[in-house]
């Protein structure tokens, strides 16, 4: 069973995500038309809890939520006139802050029970963000085959992500120096 703070993080993502389908849901005209294009919205909504906590039913759950995340962003950011590299910062945070979250969850399952380093989703959430930000301690590592397979997905994503941060900081700091 999940322990600690995962449940209740779960539930609060779900209410989120459900408060932002009916809210939408309302202002739409052609209601019938919303909740045929939008369906999965409401999936993604659900709460994985119980029966929905096994086999493959978690991991397309799981998608639909980040898709769900991602679409909720950008429309969130959409509002706002940010400076092109303000913005992609934005979406960088929101894409690690995913790729944290997937990758531990993704580690914690295949892990517990076969890795003694990983005793709760907290370990998982340490090994992802020392993985991601290329740290790596070592005191946390893989010892399933899939855990490798997500070790070396989340290296992967990472080097992105710091080369892309990196990347546009070099961008705000010339156009700071060609503005002044």
């Amino acid at each position: 069973a999940p322990q600690g703070a995962l449940p209740w993080i779960d539930a609060v993502c779900s209410a989120v995500l459900f408060a932002d389908f009916v809210w939408r849901l309302k202002r739409s005209p052609h209601r019938r038309a919303f909740l045929a294009r939008n369906w999965f919205d409401l999936v993604g909504s659900i709460p994985v809890i119980g029966v929905l906590r096994t086999g493959g039913v978690l991991i397309v759950a799981r998608l639909i939520r980040l898709a769900r995340v991602v679409s909720l962003a950008r429309r969130l950011l959409r509002g706002l006139e940010l400076p092109l590299p303000a913005a992609v910062l934005g979406y960088l945070g929101a894409t690690a802050t995913g790729v944290w979250s997937l990758s531990a969850t993704a580690f914690y399952l295949f892990e517990r029970g076969h890795n003694a380093n990983v005793r709760h989703p907290g370990d998982a959430l340490w090994w992802a963000i020392t993985t991601l930000s290329t740290v790596g301690y070592g005191d946390i590592y893989p010892a399933t085959v899939a855990g490798r397979i997500v070790a070396g997905l989340t290296m992967a994503f990472g080097v992105g992500i710091l080369g892309t941060f990196a990347g546009t900081i070099a961008t705000l700091f010339v156009d700071l120096r060609e503005q002044g």
